[in-house]
């Protein structure tokens, strides 16, 4: 990775958003185009994602900074909704490098808990195999047609 790179890409025109959803929890890449979500989002966006897009640079253990971007309401959630854009520092105790690595640690996950530490000292632990039955009554609910977006593919 080229030194000195900008940790959150610049906005892009004409691309749909990269997500993941489990369990009524939604992921995604901290981009430009996601903090313009908020107006003037440079004062106005929390704190923690102005900083990383204006002093984050890439890393070699660090390609992207992975948002809790929502915690939708479901009885699998409850005393979680609070937890909206927040940066995921670890997945059951492994430091995050991209969206990807994340997908990658809950797919291969057989059973047991699944551990989020987020910044400001915030963490969900959630029954794995819980997440994933809820998974599919939450998009219904929120007519979400997918658990993730076209541009990440689900493992073979």
């Amino acid at each position: 990775l080229p030194a000195g790179r900008r940790l959150v890409p610049p906005r892009t025109f004409g691309e749909l958003p990269t997500y993941y959803m489990i369990g009524g929890m939604l992921f995604l890449p901290l981009t430009v185009n996601y903090l313009d979500s908020w107006d003037n989002w440079w004062s106005n966006a929390p704190r923690e994602l102005v900083n990383h897009a204006s002093f984050g640079r890439l890393k070699e253990d660090r390609a992207q900074v992975v948002v809790l971007a929502q915690v939708m309401a479901d009885e699998l959630t409850v005393g979680y909704q609070n937890l909206n854009f927040r940066v995921v520092k670890e997945v059951n105790g492994k430091k995050l490098k991209d969206l990807n690595e994340l997908i990658n640690i809950i797919e291969n996950m057989d059973s047991g808990f699944l551990e989020l530490k987020l910044q400001g000292h915030a963490k969900l632990v959630l029954d794995i195999e819980k997440c994933r039955a809820a998974t599919a009554r939450i998009m219904k609910r929120y007519r979400i047609p997918a658990d993730r977006s076209n541009d990440l593919t689900k493992k073979q």
